[in-house]
């Protein structure tokens, strides 16, 4: 049973091992940092065998709530830049274009073409063919738009 306490690194590095495994088979990332603090530790008992084992769980509870706090502001950036958050919103990617009306808004809807796609429209005032417009929104598949000035 001494295999279990001496030397702690082999029991890091199982956890690390075991952590991984578990993370290829879910994909959450959650269990990578986890398993990253655990090789940390493998490091740390390695380097200072003499730390008892709630110092070392101290230790590990603080890599683990590290790793998981730089990985979640670090992929909150990264998503913000990215445009992830539109991903599969098609019509949101066109906020902010601006073309030309290919058929009259009359009653209140129209239609455009934007890159290769017919999109329906909606204006709050009715909008002669030709207009140049704004999208402004989306509801659904439906582009919110204004005239462009």
């Amino acid at each position: 049973m001494d295999w279990l306490i001496d030397p702690f690194f082999y029991n890091w590095l199982i956890l690390a091992i075991i952590l991984l495994i578990v993370e290829v088979a879910t994909f959450t990332l959650l269990f990578l940092w986890l398993g990253i603090a655990a090789l940390i530790m493998v490091v740390i008992t390695w380097t200072f065998p003499d730390l008892s084992m709630p110092l070392q769980l101290l230790l590990f509870a603080i890599l683990s709530l590290l790793s998981v706090v730089m990985w979640s502001l670090l992929f909150k950036k990264r998503q913000a830049k990215s445009g992830s958050l539109i991903m599969n919103n098609r019509a949101q990617r066109y906020v902010g274009r601006t073309t030309v009306l290919i058929e009259p808004i009359d009653n209140g809807r129209g239609k455009v073409q934007l890159d290769d796609s017919y999109w329906r429209v909606e204006s709050s005032v009715d909008l002669p063919i030709d207009t140049k417009i704004r999208v402004v929104g989306c509801r659904g598949t439906t582009l919110l738009v204004e005239a462009a000035d």
